[in-house]
């Protein structure tokens, strides 16, 4: 009953977090093989170079997104947090989609290390922010809910969205850069709208916290 009155809030902010994860998936599935493809590297050094990539700017950009939410919150911004997790898509947008359009891998390369960076925030913000607005007793089931739709959509989902593209859009697996442009560039911006209709309710379900909380302690 205290999330079907949330659901503005916790659903929306639920797919935010899943849309991001499902780009990031899905990239990370495909990163090697698109470097194979598209510029004759072998799987050994694309996996190195992209891996390193994934070690130190999606480590950075979890921590960042999560001190950035704690910051904003900090200031009096009540839906801090869920703004980090709405703006983290804005922010990877033209970085994902561009990557794979250039022919110097180096320069894609370059450019895949502030996607990962950016696409990675929700994960630092996103569970923080449902854990916000849930009573002590229920964030368990919270986070259980969260990290079955994040399951589903965005491990599930994800690498088959590009697989999908490849094959039935494209229907040239050499076409796969295209692909890592178009999925992405879908998903980041149902996850950026996802994102935003959770703002405004996001404060309300604070002020519901509060209340459901002060009944429940009497």
């Amino acid at each position: 009953g205290y999330m079907a009155r949330n659901w503005r809030t916790i659903v929306p902010l639920n797919l935010c977090y899943a849309f991001s994860a499902m780009m990031a998936y899905g990239v990370a599935a495909w990163i090697p093989t698109f470097f194979v493809r598209t510029y004759d590297w072998t799987y050994p050094v694309a996996g190195w170079w992209y891996g390193w990539g994934i070690v130190i700017f999606g480590t950075a950009g979890v921590v960042t997104g999560g001190w950035a939410a704690d910051h904003l919150t900090s200031r009096g911004i009540r839906n801090g947090r869920m703004l980090v997790c709405a703006a983290a898509g804005i922010c990877a947008l033209p970085f994902s989609i561009l990557y794979p359009l250039l022919d110097n891998p180096w320069i894609a390369l370059a450019l895949l290390c502030p996607s990962t960076f950016f696409a990675t925030f929700t994960t630092g913000a996103g569970p923080s922010a449902l854990q916000e607005l849930m009573p002590i007793q229920m964030r368990g089931f919270a986070s259980s809910i969260l990290i079955f739709v994040v399951s589903i959509i965005g491990l599930g989902l994800g690498p088959t969205s590009i697989a999908l593209a490849t094959d039935f859009i494209y229907a040239d697996e050499a076409m796969l850069r295209y692909s890592l442009v178009l999925v992405p560039a879908v998903v980041l911006t149902f996850a950026v709208l996802a994102g935003l209709l959770a703002l405004k309710p996001y404060a309300g379900s604070l002020d519901y916290l509060e209340r459901w909380s002060a009944e429940n302690e009497k």
